[in-house]
């Protein structure tokens, strides 16, 4: 899901990334030296490969952009020599967040593109899907509003298709959030609350108070600051029965925004 415009904590998904600097946690850590240790005692090749694009993702949401390529190269390197296409297009896509993250926009195009036209070979549609929604986040970073939209529905259609209801309310927040961008609440408010109910359908707390917050954004946007501040005070609630200080602090500073204006 991407970051709202207003200041709350963002989900970090495989495919509809804006990228923050984010501490790796204990557990983070451990799943990182778990992951490492993959890499260097298995004797599959491939194992290999897709080990190091979790690590690499690890890295990436660290802010660790260094490593993160490294480990992306490094699974290329092993995919092109194994000739296994997959890999070739996932480490792509990889190497295009990472582009993505350090505003090098041509480089993530054409990484971008590149996987994309691979996962289209192998007819993977979550691949497909996956690199659409890299391709949404490098247009949205350049305030490209209207192909960001053209590529999250793309996204959308194909996570529908595949009953994949995460992906599917994380795709219609990003187009919530671009729609809002470009001035159209009603159906900025429309894609929210789809996503909402998704959210609330899979229990997915965390998601259900982002999803408030963004819903809440586009209210205050709209000039709505009654419902804005109502929203957001749901979304600071399951903020706070979740212990999530971050969210806390991202949800009251939004609510004294709201108060400001």
């Amino acid at each position: 899901m991407l970051k709202s415009l207003h200041y709350k904590r963002f989900c970090i998904a495989i495919v509809f990334c804006l990228f923050g600097k984010i501490q790796l946690s204990a557990l983070g850590n451990s799943q990182l030296d778990s992951l490492i240790k993959i890499v260097q005692t298995s004797k599959t090749d491939t194992i290999k490969v897709n080990n190091l694009h979790e690590i690499c993702w690890l890295y990436l949401i660290s802010g660790d952009y260094k490593n993160a390529e490294n480990s992306a190269n490094t699974a290329l390197r092993m995919s092109v020599n194994l000739n296994f296409k997959m890999g070739i297009a996932k480490s792509l896509n990889r190497l295009s967040n990472i582009s993505t993250a350090t505003a090098q926009y041509n480089k993530a195009i054409n990484y971008a593109n590149t996987a994309l036209k691979i996962m289209q070979e192998l007819n993977y549609k979550k691949g497909i899907a996956a690199v659409n929604g890299s391709i949404g986040n490098i247009y949205t970073q350049q305030n490209n509003y209207t192909m960001a939209l053209n590529y999250y529905l793309k996204c959308a259609q194909i996570m529908h298709e595949l009953n994949d209801s995460q992906g599917t309310a994380e795709s219609y927040s990003n187009i919530s959030i671009i729609l809002k961008n470009l001035g159209d609440y009603h159906k900025a408010i429309e894609y929210s609350q789809r996503a909402l109910e998704i959210k609330i359908e899979l229990k997915d707390s965390l998601g259900i108070s982002i999803s408030l917050s963004n819903l809440a954004s586009v209210y205050q946007e709209k000039g709505d600051n009654q419902k804005a501040l109502a929203t957001f005070q749901k979304s600071l609630k399951i903020d706070q029965l979740l212990n999530d200080k971050f969210g806390e602090a991202s949800s009251f500073l939004n609510i004294g925004i709201c108060y400001i204006y």
